[in-house]
């Protein structure tokens, strides 16, 4: 990973400490983060006490609680507090089941018993394991989750394509939400694809990403700052609006019967968003 890249989440860690405020206080889907992180393969590790801060989201249940697995307000706490009640007693429950990834645990079965026994204060909770395996070290530790996770999407994103060893200068490229990293590959995939059709020859992984990099992502980057859309975006990144923007050029180029341009795209995009369009 480029230096730079891990200063910046770095920094951002240290200002979550100081402030005090979490980037998010919502659970995270699993099927998101399973996908973000190619975690295709799994395995079976059985039964095992698990760490409850280690639970960071929900296979289905996603929306029904906060981060802390505090039941939405606007849902029933009947069963949760039937559960705390069994758990003050020492009933005997049964374990929860939960997927695993990297040392992050979701939640497939069990949503309220998890809710109960954080609301005990409790530190370990008996569950049934399954993991699925990630092609690299993932690790969220103290760091807030969405940022662990977008680390190691970029991470996988750079071993699939190199771009920090081809563009060894490159600025990293930074996303606010997770999933989007395996949309730039795609991207740079399609390139691949239309510039053997333009070379009439076959074009390897390396070139297309350099090609890429150089003639799509640089230029259309630079055009972002030179008309400074992401002072209209708080909270969004370059790589987001890199996103938004070919989306968007994708969808008049498709109205237009021809590919409108970055430019055009640029000032269409601005007109339609908070932006004022481009002169």
């Amino acid at each position: 990973m480029s230096k730079p890249h891990g200063i910046r989440r770095w920094a951002k860690k240290t200002i979550r400490k100081i402030s005090g405020k979490k980037s998010d206080s919502s659970l995270l889907a699993f099927d998101d983060v399973r996908r973000s992180l190619e975690a295709v393969q799994e395995r079976y590790l059985g039964y095992r006490a698990i760490p409850l801060d280690r639970v960071i989201g929900s296979v289905g249940r996603y929306n029904d609680f906060n981060a802390e697995f505090r039941i939405d307000e606007h849902l029933d706490r009947t069963r949760k507090d039937r559960i705390k009640e069994l758990m003050e007693r020492d009933e005997i429950l049964p374990p929860v089941k939960l997927y695993k990834i990297g040392d992050a645990y979701f939640v497939l079965d069990g949503n309220h018993r998890i809710a109960a026994a954080k609301e005990l204060d409790k530190e370990f909770i008996d569950a049934d394991v399954t993991e699925c395996v990630v092609p690299i070290p993932f690790q969220v530790g103290d760091d807030e989750p969405r940022e662990a996770i977008l680390d190691a999407e970029y991470r996988l994103f750079l071993e699939k394509t190199h771009l920090d060893i081809l563009r060894p200068h490159h600025q990293p490229i930074e996303f606010s939400t997770h999933g989007r990293y395996a949309v730039l590959y795609r991207h740079i995939q399609e390139h691949r694809y239309f510039l053997g059709i333009e070379r009439s020859a076959p074009v390897s992984l390396e070139q297309a990403v350099i090609s890429w990099y150089d003639t799509i992502w640089t230029p259309m980057v630079l055009l972002i700052n030179k008309h400074k859309i992401l002072e209209c975006f708080p909270g969004r990144t370059e790589g987001d609006l890199y996103i938004f923007i070919m989306n968007h050029r994708w969808v008049l180029s498709q109205k237009a019967g021809v590919d409108v341009g970055p430019e055009e795209a640029i000032r269409h995009f601005c007109l339609e968003g908070p932006c004022p369009a481009p002169v």
